[in-house]
């Protein structure tokens, strides 16, 4: 009898969990009440009248390629920017992002 009461009680807590996990805002804080998976910076391509899922997949804007950062379009500081090359090289070299597009092919 009270290991039945028991299942019982675990039955119910985990029906309420369920319920409450179901209902939570599904929406992330970085990206400012977008749906997890779109940033900001896809959402803002999205043009008025674009068609934004079809069938229950979401659809990619039509402007721009494919934003799949976690916080949005990252901005760097090119003036403290530093490509290092280190680990399995004979001897690891940093360089400042002038040097790299120095060093790019035309």
């Amino acid at each position: 009898m009270r290991r039945t009461v028991s299942i019982i009680s675990a039955v119910i807590v985990l029906g309420i969990a369920v319920y409450l996990i179901s209902t939570m805002n599904l929406f992330s804080e970085n990206n400012k009440g977008t749906p997890d998976g779109v940033s900001q910076a896809t959402a803002d391509r999205y043009q008025e009248k674009e068609i934004r899922d079809y069938q229950g997949v979401r659809l990619d804007p039509a402007i721009g390629p494919r934003d799949n950062s976690i916080a949005g379009i990252q901005t760097v500081a090119l003036d403290s920017y530093q490509l290092k090359l280190t680990g399995l090289v004979e001897t690891p070299v940093s360089f400042s992002y002038d040097q790299v597009l120095a060093k790019a092919p035309e």
